[in-house]
């Protein structure tokens, strides 16, 4: 159902998780506090957010890394003294619009990989919070 939620429903309805909220009479037997829909947060999609960073880092560092060698090279080849300081500070001006063409797949999968992570920790935080009011009546 896309475009029921606006920009933010549509990308938690696209990374497949539900948006709707538990019933109030769900909330459990009173003695045990469970219920057969308690909503666990996925330690799958942590690995796979902590991942995708991961190569994230690695994609910008190597990239930031070559960039400084080549304009190092680059100046040491033409015979114009660059201190490295200066040229690590231009391979980082150049690295930012560069990474966001390069490594737009790894920047969505992180993005989408924490938006999922998010909305599975709000259903959990929901769910306790439902379990403590259950309690408390």
């Amino acid at each position: 159902m896309p475009g029921r939620g606006g920009p933010v429903g549509d990308w938690v309805l696209c990374l497949g998780v539900s948006s709707e909220t538990q019933d109030a009479s769900d909330v459990g037997d009173g003695l045990t506090g469970k219920t057969a829909e308690t909503p666990q947060p996925g330690n799958g999609v942590r690995h796979r957010v902590w991942r995708d960073v991961g190569l994230y880092l690695l994609a910008r560092t190597g990239t930031f890394i070559a960039l400084w060698a080549m304009i190092a090279g680059l100046a040491w080849m033409i015979g114009a003294p660059v201190p490295l300081l200066i040229s690590a500070l231009l391979a980082i001006v150049v690295l930012f619009p560069l990474s966001f063409l390069l490594f737009q797949d790894l920047r969505g999968n992180v993005v989408a990989g924490m938006a999922q992570w998010g909305a599975q920790r709000a259903a959990h935080r929901q769910w306790v919070q439902k379990e403590i009011e259950g309690r408390q009546d």
